[in-house]
């Protein structure tokens, strides 16, 4: 079973479709940094990698979504 953070960093509480597609958007752009940097997935196994550059961390999202584009090609 997996853990719940009992107090998150940030609550919502969107009042229409154009508040849920931000909050969407937020989240997308965000969560890679919150997953490898963080550490955000540490308790199923997948390392934090606190220690690379803001740099070092848009190659690493670079290369992931470059693998991905390919392999939803093939």
């Amino acid at each position: 079973m997996q853990a719940y953070d009992k107090y998150p960093a940030l609550v919502v509480q969107p009042t229409g479709a154009a508040d849920v597609q931000h909050v969407v958007n937020f989240a997308r752009e965000n969560s890679f940094y919150s997953i490898v940097r963080g550490g955000a997935l540490t308790e199923n196994g997948m390392p934090a990698y606190a220690h690379l550059t803001d740099t070092e961390l848009e190659s690493l999202r670079h290369y992931i979504r470059q693998q991905a584009e390919v392999g939803l090609a093939n």
